[in-house]
C-alpha cells in the first residue's frame, strides 16, 4: 500500500509539471556584473527564458541559507521581474529545510510595481528592512513574488542550476531547480548588524525588533 501512494504521489507531481510554460528571449539577457553586498543568490546573470502565470507558477520562491557572521537584517530583495500591476514580496517559512516546499508566509505587507511590461530585462530592487528580520547564520528563509499573467515575467537562468527555487502550479509546491534545472532571478540582501556588548546575545538581539 505505501508503494502505491507514493507511485501516485510521484504521478501527481509529473503530471502538473508536464503542462507548463514558459518563454525563451530570442538571446540571453544579462544583468552584468553589478551587485550588492552582502547578497545571497543562485544566479549567475544571464537569463534565457522567463515565465509567468498562469502557464508557468502563480508562485515563485527561492531559499536562501544565511552566511557566517551576522546577525543579518534582511535588507533588500532582488527580483529579475516585469509587471505594471503592484506585486508583493512573500517571505515563507523554511524551517522545515530548504529541500522540502515552503512553508507558511512569514509576511506578505511589502508592495512594489516593477513598472514596465515583460519580459523582464532589469534588476527591481525592493527594501524590506522596515520588517526588521534579524536572522542567524545558517537560519533558512525562502522568499519569492506571485505572478498576475497580465504583463509580468520572472527571469530563469537555466545554465548549472544550484539553488532551490520552488513553483507554485496545479495547487503544489514543485522544485523548478530539481524538475527543470531553472534558477529563479530572484536574491536576497543583508546588513551585517553591529550592537554595542551588552546587545550581543541573541535574545537582546531579538529585542530591539519586538513591536
Amino acid at each position: 500500500m505505501r508503494q502505491l501512494f507514493l507511485l501516485a504521489a510521484a504521478l501527481l507531481v509529473v503530471h502538473a509539471a508536464a503542462g507548463r510554460e514558459w518563454q525563451y528571449y530570442d538571446t540571453p539577457v544579462t544583468g552584468g556584473d553589478y551587485h550588492l553586498f552582502p547578497e545571497l543568490r543562485h544566479d549567475e546573470g544571464t537569463f534565457a527564458a522567463w515565465g509567468t502565470a498562469p502557464g508557468w507558477a502563480a508562485e515563485v520562491q527561492v531559499g536562501f541559507e544565511m552566511p557566517e557572521g551576522g546577525p543579518w537584517l534582511v535588507s533588500v530583495v532582488r527580483f529579475w521581474l516585469s509587471g505594471t500591476a503592484e506585486h508583493g514580496v512573500i517571505l515563507r517559512d523554511a524551517s522545515a529545510s530548504l529541500s522540502a516546499a515552503p512553508g507558511d508566509i512569514i509576511d506578505d505587507t511589502i508592495a512594489f510595481t516593477p513598472g514596465y511590461p515583460g519580459p523582464p530585462d532589469r534588476w527591481v530592487d525592493v527594501d524590506i528592512s522596515l520588517l526588521g528580520l534579524v536572522l542567524i547564520d545558517d537560519d533558512p528563509i525562502y522568499v519569492g513574488v506571485a505572478l498576475d499573467g497580465i504583463d509580468d515575467g520572472l527571469g530563469m537562468e537555466t545554465t548549472d542550476p544550484t539553488g532551490h527555487t520552488w513553483g507554485y502550479y496545479g495547487g503544489q509546491w514543485i522544485d523548478d531547480t530539481d524538475v527543470w534545472s531553472f534558477d529563479a532571478g530572484i536574491r536576497l540582501v543583508l546588513t551585517e548588524m553591529v550592537f554595542a556588548n551588552e546587545m550581543t546575545t541573541w535574545g537582546g538581539i531579538k529585542a530591539l525588533y519586538r513591536e
